[in-house]
């Protein structure tokens, strides 16, 4: 009866009331996404990394915006991707989140100023074509590398 009883505290422990902050929530699909990486379930830790940065990141401007969440989404998912192993720490992930909101608000605004005509109905296939210099990006061919 007692580990039945203390499965259930941890079981509470785990999930974030209704009215929790953003970053409790955020946190809890962080500590999600570690299990799922524990377990070797690339696809489910992948989705509880992208929600938990999402919602501690979250902004009223972007709340909803369905561009951005697929941008976010294909964005963060190379960077995980691109490292040794499946994890970044709260900290790498909020800045990894901060650097890609940068990088999409001067996406947008450089479409927006463009002299080309550009569709909006083709925006999820150019940004699938950017790449960015994540910390982890190695140097390419030919290019000098500074570490060494």
């Amino acid at each position: 009866m007692d580990e039945e009883r203390r499965i259930a505290i941890k079981q509470k422990e785990l999930l974030p009331t209704v009215d929790a902050p953003k970053q409790e929530i955020g946190c809890y699909f962080y500590r999600m996404a570690q299990l799922f990486a524990k377990m070797k379930d690339l696809e489910r830790s992948l989705s509880c990394f992208i929600e938990a940065f999402l919602i501690r990141g979250m902004e009223e401007r972007f709340k909803g915006e369905e561009q951005w969440m697929s941008f976010f989404s294909r964005q963060f998912s190379i960077y995980l991707l691109g490292k040794n192993r499946l994890f970044c720490s709260l900290s790498e992930g909020d800045m990894i989140h901060d650097m890609l909101r940068m990088e999409y608000e001067q996406v947008l605004e450089e479409i927006k100023n463009s002299e080309l005509p550009f569709h909006p109905e083709h925006i999820d296939q150019w940004f699938a074509a950017l790449e960015f210099d994540f910390p982890w990006n190695p140097p390419k061919v030919g290019q000098i590398n500074p570490l060494a």
